[in-house]
């Protein structure tokens, strides 16, 4: 699954960006992912 997330390491103002409904679900998400793995 790091492959999917991948994109937000390089590009984390993609997050800020209207593209999903839960944006803060996913960068909580992806938080969680980085610091799990680090």
């Amino acid at each position: 699954k790091l492959e999917g997330w991948s994109w937000a390491g390089h590009d984390k103002d993609v997050i800020r960006l209207p593209v999903t409904s839960e944006p803060e679900k996913i960068g909580s998400a992806l938080r969680q992912a980085f610091e799990c793995c680090d």
